[in-house]
């Protein structure tokens, strides 16, 4: 067998298979990777005979064989490489030989016939549900599943699949963690209980992306996780879970809201007075407006009282920017008919001064401090400390929709009609601009990538504490080859290779921009201010 890749593909691949390496085993083949190239694709796969993980990496085939090598010396070996071009060639005694520029490994490896395969699986049914609601779903219940091997189905979650919703539930004898996903097709009901950590693995693989779809297949023993070129097999724990509907009550006598951090901090407090190993109780009493919680231990004592509000029924608008729309006067009108049926209820309007892309970056933002715990108000003024952040950069084939959508002057856009030369553009404030002209399309892209970095450079923002997105209009092919333009810059300037998301601008934008609008929004992440 002879291959070559890139590093970067290599250590990918390596570091999703390992995952699947067992700690301890009597099989010494188990704590290999198998490297087969017996076909056109190079797949490297690992099983402790729990769960396996096979994944697709990208290279050319030599020579076509395959290799069992021990996945800890493997995988330090490939993570200490240059960043170039690997090359694994095993030679007749079975030895593999790994170089990659000067550096040159000569280790020994497996006869990979010997190696565990991943089973066969004959799928019984299949859902298919986003990479990101996968990973939040985990990250929502793996909490509550115990540690404890004194009761197997507790140290799994339940997938159950019924009436065309999953619900994933996880228990731990303290704890319950409930969270529903509606499915887009009709399966037969199904339960799974699946283990906590195939969950906790998967969720470590998974990109997380919205438009990236994970299908999971199943079968009596068995669970398939399927997405990005990668195979995660996994058995299920064997017996019937508890029955959550007769330990949950729906008829509860108090019902409150309250900002998910105050209570943290709160909570936090509370545990300095407790020493370690100790069970002293939090003792909680609500009352109209307020929630006290109280704690009492050999230490000493404390108090602290947190505001609640009602149910949350509060509605936050983030309108188009009204210098481009007039929809916020209309949600203002709606607003106003809201109140007068429903009066307890708080409708407020804000004006993202943003539009397309950026404003659902904008409404993400809002989503996010919400999940933090802020209250409705809060969430406003740190939305508002967001509004001078955000910035859409951008170039079009030329200004003749902007023209006729009454967005520029004619005189402007006489420079969109010379010989092909591009405008470069940017939203602030709701307000459009044009800072330059470049000649081509391949230079007013790189024009705009340009205005992103000097703009991130002056307001020292970095990919960790902003939110980037990728949009286009019409060419998706094009909007790939923009975004390897970008991440490539963004690696160079910052050293992050996290990937920048792409995705279709709204027909009522690309009326006005034309079908060959592209560019960037970026704006402050609202943890970060």
């Amino acid at each position: 067998m002879k291959i070559t890749c890139s590093k970067s593909n290599l250590v990918k691949g390596v570091s999703i298979v390992s995952k699947a390496v067992p700690s301890k085993t009597t099989m010494p083949i188990l704590e290999c990777i198998l490297i087969d190239a017996t076909t056109d694709i190079i797949k490297l796969t690992a099983n402790d005979m729990e769960l396996g993980i096979m994944t697709e990496i990208s290279g050319d085939i030599i020579d076509r064989g395959m290799i069992a090598i021990d996945a800890k010396i493997f995988s330090e070996i490939v993570r200490k490489l240059p960043d170039n071009e690997v090359t694994i060639e095993t030679l007749d005694n079975l030895q593999t030989v790994i170089t990659c520029e000067k550096a040159k490994f000569d280790i020994a490896g497996k006869p990979g016939d010997e190696f565990a395969y991943l089973p066969i699986i004959e799928k019984e049914d299949s859902i298919e549900i986003s990479q990101f609601t996968l990973k939040e779903v985990i990250r929502q219940t793996i909490f509550s599943i115990s540690d404890s091997e004194s009761n197997k189905l507790m140290t799994g979650e339940l997938f159950d699949i019924s009436d065309n919703i999953l619900k994933v539930v996880s228990l731990d004898g303290h704890r319950i963690s409930i969270r529903k996903v509606p499915l887009k097709k009709s399966v037969a009901d199904r339960k799974l209980v699946v283990p906590g950590k195939t969950l906790i693995e998967i969720s470590k693989i998974l990109s997380g992306e919205a438009e990236n779809v994970v299908s999971i297949s199943y079968t009596k023993n068995h669970i398939v996780f399927e997405f990005d070129n990668t195979i995660v097999v996994s058995r299920l724990i064997e017996g019937e879970y508890f029955r959550i509907d007769q330990m949950l009550s729906s008829d509860y006598e108090t019902k409150v809201r309250i900002n998910k951090k105050e209570l943290l901090s709160c909570i936090d407090r509370a545990t300095l007075l407790v020493k370690e190993g100790d069970k002293k109780p939090i003792i909680i009493n609500i009352g109209d407006e307020l929630m006290e919680l109280k704690i009492k231990s050999q230490i000493g004592s404390m108090n602290e009282e947190i505001m609640i509000t009602k149910e949350g029924k509060d509605i936050l608008c983030i309108c188009i920017s009204t210098k481009l729309s007039s929809s916020m006067q209309s949600a203002e009108i709606a607003a106003k008919m809201l109140a007068e049926k429903y009066p307890d209820i708080q409708v407020k309007i804000i004006d993202s001064l943003a539009c397309t892309l950026m404003q659902g970056l904008y409404v993400l933002e809002a989503c996010r401090l919400r999940d933090l715990g802020y209250t409705l108000k809060d969430s406003i003024e740190r939305m508002n400390q967001l509004t001078d952040t955000q910035r859409i950069f951008f170039t079009v084939g030329n200004l003749e929709y902007l023209e006729h959508g009454g967005r520029i002057g004619k005189v402007a856009s006489i420079a969109g009609k010379l010989l092909n030369v591009k405008p470069l553009i940017t939203l602030k404030d709701g307000e459009i601009y044009s800072p330059g002209l470049k000649r081509g399309r391949k230079k007013s892209m790189a024009g705009t990538i340009d205005l992103l970095l000097d703009y991130m450079e002056e307001n020292g923002y970095t990919p960790e504490n902003c939110s980037l997105v990728i949009g286009y209009c019409y060419g998706y092919e094009e909007a790939e080859s923009f975004q390897k333009m970008l991440m490539q810059s963004l690696e160079e300037k910052f050293g992050t290779t996290e990937t920048v998301p792409i995705h279709r601008i709204g027909a009522t934008i690309g009326v006005h921009t034309g079908p060959y609008a592209i560019g960037i929004g970026i704006i402050r992440r609202s943890d970060m201010v």
